[in-house]
């Protein structure tokens, strides 16, 4: 099953490569107006050359395609901290523009990895602390004031993955801070499941593989 992280994954991959297609399609058409220009001139060049060698008209050409080649790196140089952050952002308008349904899911997706990863960060602690060591065993979720009336949903469908473990999930007040998406609470720690907060560290790490679809 897709978690709500490899769908928000899914997201940005899919506007990187549409904005890096057209960036790509852009820098191409702009060389190779530089490519006509060039060849252009280079006729007369290359006639002077024919006089001369086969040697030098063959180095004419391959300076012009190297200068063409030269632009179209550099202008998809020039476009790759816009195409991050277009990338990024078409991705989040998608996500909130997702039909009701889908949406529920992503947020249920990821509130249980949230859940699953807390439980399981406390079981390797608990696995190393010689004191005894106490457990959550109450949650509360927060929604952000835009998805408050999914928090009800998401705590129900939350219930029989929890109870098995003596754990509970309640709905606390929404939070009027977050653009989308909702703060798990656990005890004395606050995990932040907000869009932005999700965009944000999904930078850091898929930067690097948007950045490459230009080049791809």
């Amino acid at each position: 099953m897709t978690t709500g992280i490899e769908l928000i994954k899914q997201k940005i991959r899919e506007e990187a490569e549409a904005e890096a297609a057209s960036i790509r399609a852009k820098a191409e058409a702009e060389a190779a107006a530089v490519r006509e220009a060039a060849e252009a001139h280079g006729k007369t060049l290359l006639a002077e050359a024919a006089a001369q060698s086969e040697k030098e008209s063959a180095l004419v050409r391959e300076r012009t395609e190297a200068s063409a080649q030269n632009l179209k790196r550099d202008l998809l140089l020039k476009e790759k901290g816009a195409l991050l952050e277009n990338a990024f952002d078409k991705a989040k308008e998608a996500i909130l523009a997702m039909p009701a349904g889908d949406y529920t899911a992503l947020l249920t997706g990821l509130m249980t990895k949230a859940l699953d990863d807390h439980i399981a960060s406390e079981a390797a602690f608990a696995a190393y602390e010689e004191e005894e060591f106490q457990p959550v065993s109450a949650y509360v979720l927060k929604m952000s004031a835009r998805d408050e009336a999914l928090g009800s949903a998401l705590v129900k469908s939350a219930a029989p993955h929890l109870a098995p473990l003596h754990k509970t999930l309640s709905l606390g007040a929404s939070r009027t801070d977050l653009d989308a998406g909702f703060v798990l609470v656990a005890g004395d720690v606050t995990l932040d499941c907000s869009l932005s907060a999700l965009m944000a560290e999904l930078k850091q790490t898929l930067s690097g593989e948007v950045a490459a679809c230009l080049f791809g």
